[in-house]
C-alpha cells in the first residue's frame, strides 16, 4: 500500500526552501558552481527642512537602486570562464600595439571592430537576466528573477588555509521580481521544461 501524505489528499502546508533546493540560470544557461547570491533594493529618501524647525517636515522619495553580490566556486578554471567564452566583446585592446600605421591604404579603423574576442574580464559580460528557481522534495516550486544584471567588480584569491577557491562578484541590476510560488506545480517533466514554464510565468 502506498503511503499517502496530507499533500496527496489535497491538504495545504507551509513549506520552505533551502539553498540546496535552488538553481540559478544566467540568461538560458544553468550555472552549476553558485555558492550564494544576495540582493538589496535601496530607495533614496530625502528629508525636507525649513528654517526655524530642526525636524524634517516631510520625506521625499527619489531614485531606487538594485545591487547585490554573487559567490561562485572555482574548479579547474575561473568561476565565470564558460560564460565569458560565450560573450562577444567588440574590443581589441588586449592586442593593441602602439604606433600602428592607420594611414590611407591600410586599415583605417584603430579599433578593428570587424573582429571580436571573448570577454577577458567579468565586467565585460553583457547584461543578463538571472532566474532563481526552487523546488523541494514535496514538489513545491517557487521562482524569482533579477533583470539586466551588470557585473561591476570581481574579487578572488587563494590561501594556505582555504580548502576551496571562490570568487565574489558585485553587480547592479534594473529591477527584481521577487519570489512567488509556481501554482499547480508538479514534478513531472524535465528540469529544463519546468524551469522554462517558471520563467514564462515571470514573463522572461
Amino acid at each position: 500500500m502506498a503511503f499517502q501524505s496530507n499533500l496527496d489528499q489535497g491538504g495545504n502546508m507551509v513549506t520552505t526552501f533551502s539553498g540546496s533546493d535552488i538553481k540559478m540560470i544566467f540568461g538560458n544557461v544553468e550555472i552549476g558552481n553558485i555558492q550564494g547570491v544576495s540582493w538589496s533594493i535601496n530607495r533614496e529618501v530625502r528629508p525636507v527642512f525649513v528654517m526655524g524647525d530642526p525636524n524634517a517636515l516631510a520625506y521625499s522619495k527619489n531614485k531606487r537602486g538594485v545591487a547585490g553580490s554573487i559567490v561562485m566556486t572555482a574548479f579547474d578554471r575561473s568561476s565565470l570562464f564558460d560564460i565569458q567564452q560565450m560573450s562577444e566583446v567588440y574590443r581589441r585592446d588586449q592586442h593593441y600595439t602602439p604606433g600602428q600605421d592607420h594611414s590611407a591604404g591600410t586599415n583605417t579603423n584603430p579599433f578593428n571592430s570587424e573582429n571580436t574576442r571573448s570577454a577577458v574580464y567579468a565586467d565585460e559580460v553583457p547584461p543578463f537576466t538571472a532566474t532563481l528557481y526552487g523546488m523541494n522534495e514535496f514538489g513545491k516550486q517557487m521562482v524569482m528573477s533579477i533583470h539586466d544584471i551588470t557585473i561591476i567588480s570581481e574579487g578572488a584569491g587563494v590561501s594556505i588555509d582555504d580548502g576551496i577557491q571562490e570568487a565574489q562578484f558585485t553587480y547592479v541590476a534594473k529591477n527584481i521580481i521577487s519570489w512567488q510560488p509556481v501554482e499547480d506545480a508538479g514534478v513531472s517533466g524535465s528540469s529544463d521544461s519546468i524551469i522554462a514554464d517558471a520563467q514564462s510565468s515571470l514573463g522572461i
